[in-house]
């Protein structure tokens, strides 16, 4: 899962809820479209709870994107429970729009038998009505596909020996080609009753697929802690790692499966073990905000030292995990004012991304409230900018710099007078905000608010006392930019 060759399931899941891919434009309404914004905009911070809260409800009026894109979150667990079923449900209803992107993923779970009864008819031909479309990863399954008879083993893969079961496992035609074994099969499955019974007939522990993973990555990644145990007690290796050199423990991490993270420590998994990127299992932990995962991880021995080519644990953590993960990597190293590539410290993360708790930590624990980044920004006008006016409230009782300005000239005022934060904005004239200031523009925050059509607080920033006679570098007046924006009534103030 090297971020070359193969991204991360948040890499995977951000691609696919980006709304950026081939059909975006699919029933498209106003309304619709604003709404997959505040989605998109979730997505980037990766607050997947949020997002599926969204799409749930974009997805109840029968949006094939939405219904795509939410499909996607539970088939792997993000922001609502892993539910196979559910996703299956929610994809073909996409499908059924003509949604390509749906229809080729309907096709792959046919395939698989995840969320329904394996049917390689079916499978074929969802993957060949996307094919058709040109969807591009469709026509190369689709030539794979028939160039594999049903039933056939790649040449390269010996024949397991026959076994007589008590129930049989057929692999997926799609897992065949793939070059799985049948252990890998029923440990993708969850079937732990067969795990011991197969491997005694021959089948090898260890053997790995076209992508490198054994039956212990498969059962790790399916979350399948029955099927771990019963693997780990028979011998497999728990470090092995695939192609992209991700163990079974990472993958156990990512998907913030507790339990089988557990169970591989316990077994002696390499915590530190990072793969071809360079990343380790706490950075993964971290970067997903799986707080409990990577409390575990602390306590089974994971280093906190920044790993090469990674964001610094304390940075990710402040985006992403609550107190408890911050004060843990803190008590045990990490600096409170470190700073990565772009001079963003973790206190200015905790505010970009509205994580409360981790700002309140930081402050108590005296990081620079007023520290800005290469940009010359400051946590104050990131909590702002990211549309978080508590906690840019928050930062201002604590004695943040109220007038300290971008290098684009914009002032906290400014930001909070554009988004039309009327609270932030009482607060920062409180706090002793210049009111005319300007930016590299030219424009006050009298303008921002005239111009983004906030008339509460024009009216506001006007009974504070703000000029009305300033013009910009284009020569414009509030009443100008205004009227040219559309916003007559705020216009007609100035009269």
């Amino acid at each position: 899962m090297a971020r070359r060759n193969k991204p991360t399931i948040a890499l995977l899941l951000a691609l696919s809820l980006a709304g950026g891919m081939l059909q975006s434009s699919y029933a498209l309404t106003e309304d619709s479209i604003e709404q997959l914004r505040e989605i998109d905009g979730a997505v980037r911070k990766r607050d997947f709870t949020r997002a599926a809260e969204l799409l749930e409800v974009l997805a109840a009026t029968g949006h094939a994107q939405a219904q795509y894109r939410l499909a996607t979150l539970y088939r792997v667990g993000r922001g609502v429970p892993r539910d196979d079923a559910k996703a299956f449900e929610l994809m073909k209803a996409s499908a059924g729009q003509a949604y390509i992107d749906a229809q080729f993923s309907l096709g792959k779970m046919y395939l698989a038998g995840q969320g329904t009864e394996a049917d390689p008819d079916e499978g074929r031909r969802w993957i060949a009505k996307a094919a058709e479309s040109k969807h591009r990863m469709a026509k190369n399954l689709l030539a794979k596909l028939n160039s594999v008879v049903p039933g056939d083993k790649p040449a390269t893969q010996t024949a397991p020996k026959p076994v007589v079961t008590a129930r049989a496992i057929s692999p997926s035609v799609l897992s065949v080609q793939q070059g799985w074994t049948v252990l890998m099969e029923a440990a993708w499955r969850g079937q732990a009753d067969m795990i011991a019974q197969l491997a005694a007939s021959g089948q090898g522990i260890d053997a790995r697929n076209n992508d490198g993973e054994s039956a212990l990555i498969l059962a790790a990644k399916a979350g399948h802690g029955k099927v771990v145990a019963a693997l780990l007690k028979i011998g497999a290796s728990y470090d092995l790692q695939d192609l992209y050199g991700v163990t079974a423990l990472a993958y156990a991490v990512e998907a913030g499966h507790i339990p089988i993270t557990k169970q591989l420590l316990e077994a002696g998994a390499d915590v530190n073990l990072a793969d071809k990127s360079g990343m380790r299992p706490l950075d993964r932990a971290v970067g997903e905000g799986h707080d409990d995962v990577a409390l575990a991880l602390i306590s089974g021995g994971a280093a906190i030292d920044q790993a090469p080519g990674q964001i610094p644990l304390l940075m990710s953590a402040s985006r992403h995990s609550n107190m408890n993960v911050l004060a843990t990597l803190i008590n045990h190293g990490a600096l409170v004012d470190q700073v990565d590539s772009s001079g963003k410290s973790a206190l200015w993360q905790a505010a970009d991304a509205g994580n409360r708790s981790a700002l309140s930590l930081l402050v108590r624990m005296g990081a620079d409230i007023n520290r800005p980044d290469s940009n010359d920004e400051t946590p104050l006008l990131a909590a702002l900018r990211g549309g978080h006016g508590d906690l840019a409230r928050a930062l201002l009782r604590e004695g943040a710099n109220a007038q300290h300005i971008s290098r684009q000239g914009n002032s906290p005022l400014m930001i909070a007078a554009r988004l039309g934060d009327a609270a932030t904005s009482q607060a920062l004239l409180k706090a002793g905000a210049e009111i005319d200031m300007r930016n590299n523009s030219g424009n006050s925050a009298l303008m921002l608010a005239a111009l983004a059509g906030r008339i509460d607080i024009v009216k506001l920033l006007l009974e504070a006392g703000a000029d009305t006679s300033l013009r910009n570098k284009k020569r414009e007046q509030v009443e100008d930019i205004a009227q040219a924006a559309g916003h007559s009534t705020i216009a007609a103030l100035f009269e």
